[in-house]
């Protein structure tokens, strides 16, 4: 035991069940040493859903937590208007973080977690989990490599239905401060992985929002393009307009030599990869 990485987790939220089953599956590395939730009920149901054990600890504090704990790591799944403040507060006490996407409200936040990260030689581990997927591994490394040759343009759309009873499951949820709108929240995972893939930092975007359907202060709708440093385009499409029944997203690569194309429609996979001349 003495050899494991002890966890905090912050907010036990939805997001939090999946974080418990990796560090039950992770076991032999990591401990489960403490949660905290603002409500302590949703830790205890945390505890009882997944069969933890009663003697974990639990606060609704998380600046006691932390202090009293000392974890190795602390894994943020708080609302994500709180994550530089608790992402901060964790760093400057000798923790390590995972922290769910997106990193935060704001690029000077955002800079600011990764400044004091560095400052301090601690780990950020953030949770776009897509880039770990075998097969969008692979596809990164093929593009790097020149594969399928110069990368020329993307496109990703992320058609993410939610209805009212969602948004008003939470008064944060869709808020400017605490949430953001369809680009920051539903459509984040695939721009960071549209980025990733083509293997260029964003120089220049451009970008229209609304909302169409839903009584939120942020966006339902947003489309962007992008630039990137080695002059490729990207078109970004992000709603929670559609369907909530039927959750699509499509990120597309176009190369000299190839297109390739992942995606996710209700739940199923889809993968289309085509060289040049129909192959």
């Amino acid at each position: 035991m003495s050899d494991k990485l002890t966890v905090l987790i912050i907010g036990c939220g939805r997001v939090a069940v999946k974080h418990v089953k990796a560090l039950k599956t992770l076991k032999d590395t990591y401990t489960l040493a403490g949660l905290c939730d603002a409500n302590k009920a949703a830790a205890e149901k945390l505890i009882a859903s997944q069969g933890l054990s009663k003697d974990i600890r639990i606060f609704d504090d998380y600046k006691k937590a932390i202090t009293e704990l000392k974890p190795s790591v602390v894994a943020i799944t708080l609302p994500s208007g709180l994550h530089h403040e608790a992402a901060t507060f964790a760093m400057n006490n000798g923790s390590n973080i995972l922290l769910e996407k997106p990193m935060a409200m704001s690029t000077a936040e955002s800079r600011d977690i990764h400044e004091t990260a560095s400052r301090l030689g601690l780990k950020i581990a953030m949770g776009h989990i897509y880039r770990y997927l075998p097969i969008v591994g692979l596809l990164q490394e093929d593009i790097a490599k020149g594969v399928y040759g110069k990368v020329t343009h993307g496109s990703i759309y992320v058609r993410w239905g939610h209805d009212d009873a969602y948004y008003d499951s939470a008064a944060w949820r869709g808020t400017w401060k605490a949430d953001g709108g369809a680009l920051m929240n539903q459509t984040i995972h695939a721009i960071d992985l549209l980025v990733w893939l083509m293997g260029s930092e964003p120089c220049e975007v451009e970008s229209m929002i609304a909302r169409r359907k839903r009584n939120i202060e942020a966006e339902d709708l947003g489309m962007a393009i992008m630039r990137l440093e080695n002059g490729a385009l990207a078109s970004i499409e992000g709603t929670t307009c559609t369907d909530p029944d039927r959750h699509m997203a499509m990120f597309t690569v176009f190369c000299d030599n190839a297109t390739l194309s992942i995606g996710l429609n209700s739940g199923k996979p889809k993968m289309d990869l085509r060289l040049n001349g129909g192959k």
